[in-house]
């Protein structure tokens, strides 16, 4: 098995190595000082095609695969690990909607997330369970057609920002 990267993998780990030397390494600690989101720094994420890198192509993305999705996490982390986790979270969340979203939510979803234009946050960290999925209590059942939600979650990821636009959260459906 070649464990080598492609050339396509090799020029998005450059790609992302070289934005982050330019655009995140000097404004990161600022960001951090102010403990604010680094909204233009994302947005820009979006611009040069990351975010949306692992999207399927019709919706705005690059049909990366999630090799290279790691692959620039890694190159953006090494410089500054909040966006390294905010550019991870916005590719596992589009994968979600790709392969479980209907076609409504992938029309309406996966655009503005592969542009930069908005952020999804992520539910899974529990008051008991930490950020161990296999020990969330959250429930969600089918009631009248709708889905009712009870649990609590804490921390969770993209809250709160300007661009915040869905969230998306880990419940329990059924008996395990």
């Amino acid at each position: 098995m070649d464990f080598d990267l492609t050339p396509e993998q090799q020029a998005l780990r450059q790609l992302a190595r070289d934005f982050a030397q330019k655009e995140i390494a000097p404004v990161a600690a600022l960001y951090d000082e102010r403990e604010e989101f680094p909204l233009p720094v994302y947005q820009k994420l979006g611009e040069i095609g990351i975010l949306g890198m692992v999207f399927p192509e019709q919706y705005g993305g690059g049909g990366a695969d999630l090799v290279s999705l790691a692959v620039v996490t890694e190159e953006l982390s090494v410089v500054d690990v909040p966006v390294g986790v905010s550019e991870s979270v916005n590719g596992m969340v589009g994968s979600i909607i790709t392969f479980f979203g209907n076609q409504q939510q992938k029309d309406q979803w996966l655009p503005p997330l592969a542009k930069g234009r908005m952020l999804c946050s992520f539910g899974l960290t529990e008051p008991g369970a930490g950020s161990d999925a296999m020990a969330i209590s959250t429930r969600a059942s089918l009631e009248d057609g709708q889905w009712v939600i009870n649990g609590t979650k804490c921390f969770i990821t993209h809250a709160g920002t300007p661009i915040s636009g869905l969230i998306i959260i880990a419940v329990v459906t059924g008996e395990s």
